[in-house]
């Protein structure tokens, strides 16, 4: 099980959290979940179950989860989440505005969100940078297909 990632990210002036955890390999699934105040606006699960033999399975899971965390922010960046009911109810709760009656939220799955290790704030058109993230050159535009296959091209080139 590799550690996660965890980032409040200012957007809109609502802080959201996202959280990236690996779930090790006797459940080998990626779950990134997007929070606000402790209620899951979104959830991406990814399973790897096809890899757990690889021999640099460690490095290639890590990628996957950098790159699921990265398609999380990305959405948020974009105003995927910007019609969601919990989103709706904090500008609602923000601005003394109505908002259509809420349905309940499932309890999270699992153990709390850890604290973040760094908070980003996120504006509308501002491009993300990979030092804000990660800290690394890691930022790409590639789908997830293109980072697995570079990986494993990568890794091939190095037997030969």
């Amino acid at each position: 099980m590799l550690p996660g990632y965890n980032h409040n990210v200012n957007y809109k002036a609502i802080t959201f959290h996202v959280q990236t955890e690996d779930s090790g390999i006797e459940n080998p699934h990626i779950i990134t979940l997007l929070y606000i105040g402790g209620n899951i606006v979104a959830r991406k699960k990814l399973g790897y179950a096809d890899i757990i033999k690889h021999e640099r399975m460690e490095d290639v899971v890590r990628e996957l989860m950098q790159e699921q965390h990265k398609a999380m922010l990305r959405e948020l960046k974009n105003g995927s989440y910007d019609q969601h009911q919990l989103v709706l109810a904090e500008v609602a709760r923000r601005t003394g505005k109505p908002v259509p009656e809420l349905k309940k939220a499932p309890p999270p799955e699992g153990p709390p969100p850890r604290p973040a290790e760094k908070t980003i704030d996120l504006k509308e058109g501002e491009e993300l940078k990979d030092e804000d993230i990660f800290g690394a050159d890691i930022i790409s535009d590639k789908s997830l297909d293109e980072v697995i296959l570079g990986y494993l091209a990568k890794d091939m080139e190095k037997e030969e």
